[in-house]
C-alpha cells in the first residue's frame, strides 16, 4: 500500500491560509468538532496528485498511475557502489563499468531512484514546487533501500549535506535535512550536524567538469566534533557527479570517520548533462 500522506491540502491553496485552516481542523479536538472540520475541508479542498493533479481520495499520496510509474522507475537496476543505472548483468564484484577501479572516500551511494522522467518531475515538485507532503514518499523509498544493505546496523550517525546560511534563507525547506531527519528517526540513529559549508557559488547550472572544483575545500567539521572510528550516513537530495557527496565524505574521513556512506533521493545518469535546477 502507498505510504500515508500528511498535510495534503498544501497543494490546493496558498500555503499560509491552508495551514491555518488545517490547524483549526486538527486542533478542534478529538471529538465531533474536529471530525466535521476535517470533513468540510475535504469537500472544499479535495486532494489532488502533486505530480499530475488528478483527483485522489483516501490516504494515498499520489494517484495510482503516478505511484505505479515511480515505483517502476525505482526498481530499475543500479550499481550498488555508485548508484548509477546499469544494464542487466552490468554489475560485477559489486561495481559497474563507471566506478570500477576508482578510489573514493565514500564506501558506496544508495539511491531511491534515477533522476529521469516522472521521478525527476516529482522530485522537482518536492524540492521547488511547494509539494512538501511528498517527503514521506521519498524518505520511505530511500529507507527501504537502505535497510537492504548489510552495513545499515553499523551506523553511528546520520548527517545531511549542509547548505550555507545565506542559501538557507531563500528556502522554505531544505530537502537533504528533511530526508535525513526521517531516515535517522526510522533507523533509530542520531541525526548530527557534523559539517558546515562556507558561502560560495552553488552547483546549479555548472558543468560536470566545473562541479568538483566548485566544492573543493568548502566544507569543514563542526568544532569539537569527535569522529574517530565512526560510521556516518551522509544524505543529499540529488547526485549529479557526486562531487558534493565526495567532498563531504573526504572532510569527514580526514577528521577521523572510518566509513562514510552516501544516500540520495536520485542519481543523474552519467551521460546526462547537468540541468539548471539541480
Amino acid at each position: 500500500m502507498p505510504p500515508a500522506r500528511g498535510d495534503t491540502r498544501l497543494r490546493m491553496a496558498p500555503a499560509i491560509e491552508v495551514r491555518i485552516m488545517y490547524s483549526m481542523s486538527t486542533n478542534a479536538g478529538a471529538g465531533l468538532a474536529g471530525y466535521w472540520a476535517r470533513a468540510a475541508l475535504d469537500v472544499l479542498l479535495p486532494a489532488s496528485c502533486p505530480i499530475c493533479q488528478t483527483a485522489i481520495s483516501g490516504e494515498a499520496p499520489l494517484c495510482p498511475a503516478c505511484f505505479s510509474e515511480l515505483n517502476a522507475l525505482m526498481d530499475t537496476p543500479a550499481c550498488p557502489r555508485c548508484a548509477q543505472s546499469v544494464a542487466p548483468f552490468g554489475v560485477q564484484d559489486g561495481t559497474c563499468a563507471q566506478c570500477r577501479g576508482l578510489g573514493s572516500p565514500l564506501e558506496c551511494v544508495v539511491r531511491a531512484g534515477p533522476y529521469r522522467e516522472r521521478f525527476a518531475l516529482a522530485l522537482r515538485r518536492f524540492k521547488f514546487g511547494g509539494q512538501e507532503d511528498l517527503d514521506r514518499f521519498f524518505s520511505d523509498a530511500l529507507i527501504e533501500r537502505l535497510r537492504a544493505r548489510d552495513w545499515i546496523g553499523s551506523l553511528d550517525a546520520v548527517t545531511a549535506v549542509p547548505t550555507c546560511w545565506r542559501h538557507a534563507l531563500t528556502r522554505r525547506h531544505y530537502v537533504p535535512l528533511v530526508i535525513a531527519r526521517r531516515v535517522a528517526s526510522s533507523l533509530r540513529v542520531p541525526l548530527e550536524p557534523l559539517l558546515r559549508r562556507r558561502f560560495g557559488p552553488h552547483q546549479l547550472g555548472l558543468t560536470r567538469s566545473e562541479r568538483p572544483q566548485n566544492v573543493r575545500g568548502v566544507f569543514r567539521i563542526v568544532p569539537r566534533t569527535q569522529l574517530a572510528g565512526a560510521a556516518i550516513l551522509l544524505v543529499d537530495d540529488v547526485a549529479t557527479t557526486a562531487s558534493t557527496l565526495t567532498e563531504c565524505a573526504r572532510t569527514l574521513r580526514r577528521s577521523g570517520a572510518a566509513k562514510v556512506y552516501g544516500a540520495v533521493l536520485a542519481r543523474v545518469a552519467s551521460d546526462a548533462q547537468p540541468l539548471a535546477d539541480i
